[in-house]
């Protein structure tokens, strides 16, 4: 089994953010590949703008450079394409994906990923707090076997682990409609506002469910730092 950890990110105002990211989980763990996703910068940006973004990638390559292999993109693809691109090019079986502007609890990935295989689950996200309740964002689903975590509608894109395979087959027939394309989380987000979705039964709500598997950690959190992005 092979295991890959991501941070992924784009041009932001506090550079300090993704460092803090990159120290955060689990870095005890013996990761296959380790990655920085960059995006690249928004082609609107002045000419001072271009340079300081520039500055910032060449600041990560020295820092990553021992660790980690930094990828950033010709051209602002946004973070659904930047995911993609890993799933698809990478022999990766699970991804742990931490937003540049996000603290991750200290975890342990090989119990998480037994879990994972127990539950049969593609995604285990981490939130910001602990989620008591449904929400605008999860909505919880009653089940009594999931242990440390909950299963519901909805995931955060922010930090979560995924496995690879059904993942990327996800991603490519859930196309999330307008406006959304750019980020991954908002497409299950989406369809939970849809007149069609509060109308629908809890067995065509678990129909749809069983696509994504998703569940959300009880316990391990993560804190958003909430990055000012330069776009």
């Amino acid at each position: 089994m092979k295991v890959g950890l991501a941070i992924v990110g784009a041009f932001i105002t506090d550079e300090s953010m993704i460092y803090r990211a990159m120290n955060s989980g689990d870095m005890n763990f013996s990761f296959d590949e380790h990655l920085i996703l960059i995006d690249g910068c928004p082609p609107n940006k002045s000419e001072e703008d271009k340079g300081k973004y520039r500055k910032y990638v060449e600041n990560l390559n020295i820092i990553s450079s021992t660790d980690y292999e930094l990828i950033n993109f010709d051209t602002n693809i946004y973070f659904k394409s930047m995911i993609g691109l890993i799933t698809n090019f990478l022999d990766i079986d699970y991804w742990l994906i931490i937003q540049d502007d996000v603290v991750l609890d200290d975890l342990n990935i090989e119990e998480i990923l037994e879990d994972m295989i127990r539950l049969d689950a593609n995604i285990i996200s981490f939130p910001h707090k602990k989620i008591e309740k449904s929400t605008h964002w999860f909505n919880l689903i009653e089940d009594s076997e999931c242990g440390k975590y909950q299963k519901c509608h909805g995931w955060s894109e922010r930090t979560f682990l995924f496995r690879t395979e059904s993942f990327k087959k996800l991603i490519k027939k859930e196309k999330g409609g307008k406006n959304v394309n750019n980020f991954i989380d908002t497409i299950y987000n989406k369809k939970m506002k849809t007149i069609k979705w509060k109308k629908s039964s809890e067995e065509d709500k678990m129909d749809y469910w069983e696509n994504w598997k998703c569940y959300i950690s009880k316990d391990i959190l993560h804190k958003h730092l909430v990055g000012k992005r330069k776009n």
